[in-house]
C-alpha cells in the first residue's frame, strides 16, 4: 500500500512537471467522448458500444486475423450488408473474401488487390466490386494523355461536397428509353445519367432506344441520391 501511495504521489509530480501529458489525456478522453456520442447518434447503437468501437479505432488495435472466422465473427460479418476488404497481401484479401462469403453470402463484398489474376479469382468468388489498383493505376494514367483533367474531375466526385456519383433503383423509370431517363433525370433532378447496370453488368451509355426494366439500376451523377421520377 505505501509502495502504491509513492508511485501515485511520483505521478502526479511527474504530471506537474510536465504539464504536456495531461493536456494530452484531456484531449483523448474529449475526442473518445465526442466520438462515442457521435457514432450512438449516428449509427443508433448504445454508448458503449460507440465507446468500444471508437477505442479500437483510434488506437488501431483491430480484431487480428482477418482471415479467422472468429476474428470475423467480432466484426459482425455475419450480419454485414456491406463488407470492404484490403488485406496487407492479395492471399489474405482472397482468404477474407472467401471466409466472409460463407458467412454471409448475402453481403456485397469490395475488394482492393493489387494482382489482376487475384482480381479475376475474386469475381469468379463472387466479389461483387473487385478493383485492382496497378491495373487501375495504369489505365488512369493512360487516360491522362488525353484527358488531362481527369484526376480534377475524379477528386471532385469522390469529395464530400458538391456532386457524387449514385447506383440505385429510381422508381418510375421502368418501360421508359434510356433516352427519355437521360432527359428526364436532366429536367427534373439536375442529375447527368452515365449508364445502367442490368443483372450486374455494366453499361455505359447504351443506345439511346433501350428500355429500362424493372431490376435495371441506374448510374448518375448529382447532388444527392434521387429515387423517382
Amino acid at each position: 500500500m505505501i509502495v502504491l501511495i509513492k508511485i501515485l504521489k511520483k505521478l502526479t509530480s511527474v504530471l506537474k512537471e510536465r504539464k504536456v501529458f495531461t493536456y494530452s489525456a484531456l484531449y483523448i478522453l474529449l475526442l473518445w467522448t465526442f466520438s462515442s456520442l457521435l457514432f450512438h447518434k449516428v449509427e443508433g447503437v448504445s454508448f458503449f458500444d460507440s465507446l468500444y468501437w471508437v477505442i479500437t479505432t483510434t488506437t488501431t488495435v483491430g480484431y487480428g486475423d482477418i482471415t479467422d472466422e472468429e476474428v470475423l465473427k467480432r466484426a459482425g460479418v455475419e450480419k454485414a450488408a456491406f463488407s470492404i476488404i484490403s488485406g496487407k497481401t492479395d492471399n489474405e484479401t482472397l482468404l477474407s473474401a472467401i471466409a466472409v462469403k460463407k458467412m454471409n453470402e448475402n453481403t456485397r463484398v469490395a475488394c482492393v488487390v493489387s494482382d489482376p489474376k487475384v482480381k479475376r479469382a475474386l469475381e469468379m468468388l463472387g466479389v461483387e466490386q473487385t478493383i485492382s489498383s496497378n491495373e487501375f493505376s495504369g489505365l488512369f494514367l493512360c487516360r491522362f494523355v488525353f484527358a488531362p483533367r481527369i484526376s480534377s474531375v475524379f477528386s471532385e466526385l469522390m469529395s464530400t461536397e458538391g456532386m457524387d456519383i449514385f447506383e440505385n433503383q429510381v422508381s418510375g423509370s421502368e418501360g421508359k428509353t434510356f433516352e427519355e431517363v437521360m432527359l428526364e433525370m436532366k429536367e427534373k433532378r439536375d442529375a447527368i445519367v452515365l449508364g445502367i447496370v442490368r443483372e450486374n453488368k455494366v453499361m455505359i451509355n447504351p443506345e439511346k432506344s433501350l428500355r429500362i426494366t424493372e431490376n435495371d439500376e441506374i448510374i448518375y451523377i448529382a447532388k444527392n441520391r434521387i429515387t423517382e421520377l
